[in-house]
């Protein structure tokens, strides 16, 4: 800058190539002053320019100093104050002149050409990838130096032109709408449209050339040629933009003197806009790949005239940026980040990186308070600041940290990105995004903890199944929770450490810091939770034992007169022993007379008929039971249950949500509830529907602002026995079965048979009591093996089935893809109102698909493994048994027998009670007997396993599907009170907001506009940012939804425009089918249908991966 009457005028060019006059600093011998400190004196006062004697570290030895040229230039400030009034360069030579007399000759001799005459070695000559890079520069310049300036990127970069300024401006007003979703609709349109135009703009020379040289070149030669073109770039662009520089500051000082005056400010704002245009460098061509690119992307249409396809763009791009060169994050012309390109940009970055850490630098202040300058300091950038271009928008620029600097400093990282921003108070920056990041770790950390979780409820499935056995085998009496905490500790303390070095060691540990507190108390409230659940449980089997000893009391009397009576029939047909139709009438005869007896003994179980229990409870009532009730769970409005609302006679979609929520709450209770009965080990009563009766007039009571007619109550409570019934005859045949002395009996006439013949044939008493023991354990066998394979099939199924082996927003898009799949519109209603259900559906058809597919594999193999090694352990007792009774007392050899098998088998002394074991001596014997028929028999069990016999045999809580019904549908179901969709947060009852990833169209509910009854099509996350208004009692700004209190006060929902392209494609191939479920139509389909129409089946799929 100098002063020149009365004027400043600034100019920029490049150092090097900027003719200034130059004066030479040499000396010869030593002398006693210092001449670089001299220099520093004229040049400035305050600070030193050059290296010398006087310095911190220096002296005159020159060790490292001697024969080194330093130059510099002096620039004046405009200011009376300044030395020179010109720009002036320095050279200073350092030592002795006559020691250093190549130095000497080049400074001085003034040449043309000095590095020629010097013989000097340049880069630009002797090196062949900066030569070849050089001429490529040059090339491409030659291809715009005969252009003016303000006109090269319409020109030559028409991709970031007036269409690319339009499309952000559309763009914006979408994000910012406050209309409606037809409104949104239209605009994606024009959006869409938009980008066809700009695709359809042809590549220019200068962009092929660019990528051309960028994909064909080896790297070192790629690094000069960008190199080269930012430097040609700024000689080319330096002086016009100077002189625009220097008329708009004329101007605006004109503008400032008047204090009015529009002319000026027009003029100000084209000399603006010229200067815009005529900003050219490497980053407006990185711009124009990144349009080119978007351009293609958005449409899926790759481009003519492009030299590859346009998906290699994006390595490009990440390879300037490793090569050292910014990349602009955001447009500052345009005011928009193109987040297409610097998505696709950053995810090709992370690939040629690896495995690279990278810490993420940023700063932020007001406009022109030095953060380029300071980050260009710090790390030797050149920010957008060359050339007379300030920084506008963003930009990020890649450093590596050298190895010597991390170990010095300890460094964890291994790349530093440094980002810069234009001034907060810039426009550009006032919208706020979304932390992608944050995002994408929470859901990781939620997959975490599905693990962490099913850690916890697989040990204790195993402790329940040990603790079972020892309660059925009256080896435990009494029972605590702190008895489940004990056999739980050790996971406890291995899901502890896992928690643990997750949060600590983790790649985002700053990120996850935030909610280590939280997780840790879920992952202890679910700990207390299922502990309590399974004491309960136990506890329950202990109250069960006193009636289970009296029917076993009873069982073993029968068992001894069946066994005595076949032993008396046996001695007396010892003589008829060959011939076996006569053995067959004597035993059939014999066996019909104790049946007899039994049963004349023995109360039968009665059938019971709950339907009809539950008419009979509503007529009592006086509800009118005799008539026809109707399916609640099919009713499509509840307008008809609903006597008064406290606030609104409307009954608003809103309601409707919320009562359907009441429904699907009530009937989980009730699953729950009858659950608890254990009818299968108790038996069935019908004061059970009593009592599911008060529990649903109380929770229908406890309902704020509603006031119910008494059908509702009697509808809900036959809907839900319908739905049950058959689970409870299920669990009724199954306590008859095993309760049912004849039916007990009948199972077991083959087996008293068997024994009936080997009595008759003389067996010895240790071979019949061998063959009894091994009768009695077959069925508890039976029954450990396949609990057994069922815990670990569940195990595997949780970690190998994809669909179940993650979070619950996993869940949720496996279950919108197998919709999508079936396009099946009662199941999408199934789903949309009964989610939970649909739900449990979902996880028993998945999991019965993965048996049927993987049943030799994986089941039959686990059932063989687990057969052995329960055949292993029931003879290593039996052998240890035999080892420890040298006596041959047969009673003791039980007693230790069972007792070792305890924890494993649901089988005890008790059972063997009055079988005779008179003459039974040989130990030995007894153990080779039990090991013969344990082969045999497991070889019975394994042949009759089939796909069907394997989940019929297992009880209910040991089927798969309803230990991870268990673990993936106990967290929040809670819907939202616009659009339906359930929050998907793992915790039941929560704390905080309820939310959602993606919300859907409202008009799915049955949400309609007020004024015309046409189903709505906007999305909540618009809705809440727009002025439209809802009613409950009172018109209310979804703006301020939480106003409204009860559940809309519960809910956080995030206004943004990133509607999921699922729920669009659905509402478009269903919406016939909507308007006929809802009896109404949508609202302006015609305007909304042509864009919604355009997604495909495979696009919405693919928005669900892209989202969830």
């Amino acid at each position: 800058m100098k002063e020149d009457a009365q004027k400043k005028i600034s100019e920029v060019q490049s150092v090097c190539k900027m003719a200034t006059p130059m004066v030479f600093f040499f000396k010869f011998d030593s002398q006693s002053f210092s001449k670089s400190q001299l220099m520093n004196n004229l040049i400035n006062e305050k600070q030193n320019i050059f290296f010398h004697r006087d310095c911190t570290g220096g002296g005159e030895s020159r060790v490292l100093m001697d024969g080194v040229v330093e130059i510099a230039w002096f620039c004046p400030s405009g200011k009376p104050c300044d030395t020179l009034s010109q720009c002036v360069a320095f050279c200073n030579l350092h030592g002795d002149a006559g020691d250093n007399s190549k130095q000497l000759q080049i400074l001085t001799k003034i040449l043309e050409d000095l590095s020629k005459q010097s013989g000097i070695r340049v880069d630009e000559e002797c090196d062949g990838d900066c030569w070849n890079g050089k001429g490529a520069a040059q090339k491409m310049i030659g291809l715009i130096d005969q252009k003016k300036l303000t006109e090269i990127k319409e020109s030559f970069l028409p991709h970031q032109g007036e269409l690319w300024h339009r499309w952000c401006e559309k763009n914006k007003e979408l994000h910012r709408s406050q209309q409606n979703e037809m409104d949104i609709q239209i605009k994606q349109n024009e959006l869409k449209k938009i980008r066809v135009l700009q695709n359809a703009l042809e590549v220019s020379d200068f962009m092929k050339l660019f990528i051309e040289e960028m994909h064909s070149n080896p790297s070192d030669q790629k690094r000069y040629f960008l190199k080269w073109l930012t430097i040609l770039f700024d000689e080319f662009t330096s002086n016009d933009l100077s002189a625009l520089h220097e008329k708009y500051f004329k101007k605006w000082s004109e503008a400032k003197a008047v204090q009015q005056g529009g002319n000026e400010h027009v003029e100000l704002d084209q000399l603006s806009k010229e200067i815009q245009a005529a900003s050219f460098g490497l980053e407006h061509i990185m711009r124009e790949m990144g349009q080119i690119y978007e351009s293609c992307k958005s449409l899926n249409k790759s481009k003519d005239g492009l030299p590859s396809n346009f998906s290699s763009l994006p390595s490009l791009a990440a390879d300037i940026m490793i090569s050292g060169f910014p990349l602009e994050l955001m447009d500052g012309d345009a005011a928009h980040i193109p987040v297409l390109w610097v998505t696709a940009v950053i995810q090709d970055l992370i690939q040629k990186l690896e495995n690279k850490r990278v810490f993420v630098l940023s700063v932020l202040g007001v406009q022109s308070s030095g953060k380029s300058t300071m980050l260009n300091a710090m790390f030797g950038l050149q920010f957008a600041v060359s050339a007379g271009r300030c920084t506008r928008g963003a930009f990020m620029q890649l450093v590596k940290v050298s190895e010597e600097l991390k170990e010095k400093e300890q460094l964890k990282f291994d790349y530093i990105l440094v980002v810069d921003t234009e001034g907060l108070h810039a426009l550009e920056l006032s919208a706020s995004f979304r932390n992608t990041l944050e995002i994408s770790t929470y859901r990781r950390l939620e997959t975490e903890y599905s693990k962490w979780s099913w850690g916890l409820r697989r040990t204790l499935l195993d402790v329940e199944n040990k603790l079972h056995n020892q309660i059925e085998n009256e080896q435990i009496n009494k029972f605590e929770e702190i008895d489940v905490e004990e056999n739980l500790k050790e996971k406890s303390d291995e899901v502890k450490e896992l928690m643990s070095n997750f949060f600590e060691t983790d790649q985002d540990k700053d990120i996850l810091i935030q909610w280590k507190e939280s997780f840790t108390i879920k992952i202890k409230e679910l700990q207390e939770s299922i502990v309590r659940e399974t004491t309960r449980k136990l506890n329950d089997i202990l109250q069960r034992q006193e009636m289970k000893k009296r029917i076993d009391a009873q069982r073993t009397r029968n068992k001894n007169i069946l066994f005595e009576r076949s032993k008396e029939l046996a001695v007396q047909l010892k003589d008829k022993a060959n011939d076996e139709t006569i053995l067959k009438k004597e035993f059939d005869s014999f066996w019909t007379d104790c049946v007899k007896k039994i049963r004349a003994e023995t109360p039968q179980i009665k059938e019971i008929d709950v339907l009809e229990d539950v008419k009979q409870l509503l007529s009592n009532d006086s509800v009118g039971g005799t008539s026809e009730r109707r399916d609640i769970f099919s009713v499509q409005k509840f307008s008809d249950y609903v006597q008064s609302r406290k606030s609104t006679s409307e009954l608003n979609s809103e309601v409707e949500i919320q009562i359907r929520n009441l429904v699907d709450e009530i009937y989980q209770d009730a699953i729950k509830m009858i659950s608890s009965f254990n009818i299968a080990k108790k038996g069935y009563d019908k004061f059970y529907i009593q009592d599911l009766s008060e529990h649903i007039k109380s929770k229908v009571t406890n309902c704020e602002d509603l006031v119910f007619s008494r059908e509702f109550c009697s509808d809900l409570l036959m809907s839900i026995c319908k739905r049950e019934n058959q689970q409870i005859a299920n669990q009724q045949k199954k306590f008859k079965e095993a309760n049912d002395p004849v039916f007990y009996f009948e199972k077991k006439r083959e087996n008293y048979y068997s024994i009936f013949q080997n009595y008759l044939h003389g067996a010895t008493s240790a071979a019949i009591f061998g063959e009894i023991i091994c009768q009695k354990m077959k069925g508890p066998v039976q029954k450990s093996v396949y609990s057994d394979t069922s815990r670990d099939l569940t195990n595997e199924i949780q970690s190998s089935c994809e669909s179940i082996n993650g979070n619950r927003c996993k869940l949720e898009m496996h279950i919108l893809k197998a919709l999508a799949e079936q396009e099946n519109f009662n199941k999408y209603i199934d789903y949309l109102f009964r989610p939970r259900d649909h739900a449990r559906s979902f996880i028993r058809e998945e999991i019965s698909q993965y048996i049927k597919d993987n049943f030799e594999k994986s089941v039959r193999r686990r059932m063989e493994h687990n057969m052995e090694l329960m055949q292993d352990k029931i003879m290593k007792a039996a052998h240890r048994a035999t080892l420890v009774n040298t006596s041959g007392d047969v009673q003791k050899w039980l007693n230790d027998f069972t007792i070792a098998l305890s924890d494993v088998l649901t089988f005890s002394v008790k059972d063997l009670q009055g079988v005779s074991h008179e003459g039974v001596d040989d130990l030995q014997l007894l153990e080779d007997v039990i090991s013969r028929l344990l082969k045999s028999e497991a070889i019975e069990i394994l042949h009759q396993l089939s796909t069907e016999t394997f989940p019929e045999n297992l009880e209910s809580k040991d089927r798969p599907e309803e230990i991870l019904i268990d673990h993936l549908c106990c967290c929040c179901w809670v819907q939202c009170p616009f659009c339906g969709a359930t929050c998907t947060n793992t915790v039941e009852n929560h704390s905080g907001d309820h939310n959602v990833l993606l919300h859907r169209v409202n008009g799915l509910t049955g949400c309609s506009y007020d004024e015309n009854e046409q189903l709505s099509t906007d999305f909540c996350t618009t809705l809440v940012k727009s002025y439209k208004k809802f009613y409950t009692g009172q018109w209310i700004s979804c703006k301020e939804y939480r106003k409204a209190g009860n559940v809309y006060a519960e809910w956080s929902i995030t206004p943004d425009t990133s509607n999921l392209a699922y729920w669009k494609w659905f509402v478009s191939r269903f919406h016939r089918n909507l308007e006929n479920h809802f009896e109404k139509t949508f609202n302006r389909w015609d305007q909304i249908s042509e864009g919604w129409g355009e997604f495909t089946k495979e696009q919405a799929l693919e928005s669900l991966e892209e989202y969830m």
